[in-house]
């Protein structure tokens, strides 16, 4: 579980209403760390049966997309950096598209 110091919980609510999902970003990227992990320390890391890999891929997505309802509201006043949002957006987007037609065949729905 990610951890919110206590110097920064006070500053948590500045974010408004993206506060939970700030944290539900955190947290899905920790759960997915923890997870990619276990795999590889699983007998067969070297030859993962396709189902774990694409519960790994499932939750990078989820990931992705948490992230990317973040981006407008978390920009940082800089034009170099803000300017390539719509891009990361339309490529999350993109992705996700084609995981959604490729799930089932992974056993996942």
């Amino acid at each position: 579980m990610p951890q919110i110091y206590p110097n920064a919980v006070v500053h948590i609510g500045e974010f408004g209403e993206c506060a939970a999902n700030i944290v539900l970003f955190f947290n899905r990227v920790n759960v997915t760390r923890e997870a990619a992990e276990r795999l590889l320390q699983h007998p067969s890391s070297q030859n993962l049966p396709s189902g774990e890999v694409a519960w790994a891929v499932e939750g990078l997505i989820r990931i992705a997309e948490v992230g990317i309802q973040l981006l407008p509201d978390l920009k940082t006043g800089i034009a170099a950096e803000d300017q390539h949002d719509d891009d990361v957006i339309n490529n999350v987007e993109s992705k996700l598209n084609d995981w959604n037609t490729r799930r089932s065949a992974f056993g996942v729905s």
